[in-house]
């Protein structure tokens, strides 16, 4: 994709995500609304609840954070790393990616878009690089799912279950198949 060609989709997603849509869902960083339920049992908070993805079709949203800074959210078909907080040398600002639900391509489905900032951080725990990213999932209809459409960002965001996250998980940047 071109340099303009991606300066235009960043811009047109941004534009009508936060601008011209009326009927958009938020997560957005550590200033949620959602109602956290602690869990002793895996030290974790977790919060259920259903997005309007379209008139006829609500889909069941799970957010889990766990106690040593990193969570995620499953969504979609999804299982998607969203909050990362603790100082391990990567984090994302404010804890949490920002999400937001809002149909673009007027298909009559909300699509799904993550963004934020990701901090490089030296061991004095000092910001030495960032990165700003989007990752943008058209919800697919037929499937009943989301699927990747665009992402500007050097790691993926699907969860690996592994320990650890999709930027470390073994120490090298997860890729997947599933982005282009």
């Amino acid at each position: 994709m071109t340099n303009m060609r991606y300066k235009l989709v960043v811009l047109l997603a941004c534009i009508l995500a936060k601008g011209l849509y009326a009927d958009v869902e938020r997560i957005m960083g550590t200033n949620t609304s959602l109602s956290w339920v602690w869990n002793n049992v895996n030290s974790s908070r977790i919060y259920k609840d259903t997005v309007k993805i379209a008139d006829n079709y609500k889909a069941s949203v799970v957010l889990k954070d766990f106690q040593d800074g990193n969570g995620y959210m499953e969504v979609g078909g999804l299982t998607l790393h969203i909050s990362d907080g603790h100082s391990d040398g990567i984090e994302y600002k404010n804890s949490r990616l920002d999400v937001e639900f809002v149909d673009l391509d007027r298909d009559g489905y909300k699509d799904l878009i993550c963004s934020g900032i990701v901090e490089y951080k030296n061991d004095g725990d000092e910001v030495y690089k960032t990165e700003d990213v989007i990752f943008i999932y058209r919800f697919d209809s037929t499937k009943k799912q989301f699927t990747p459409l665009f992402k500007k960002a050097s790691f993926d965001l699907e969860w690996t279950g592994e320990k650890g996250s999709p930027i470390r998980g073994s120490g090298q940047i997860q890729k997947s198949p599933s982005f282009r």
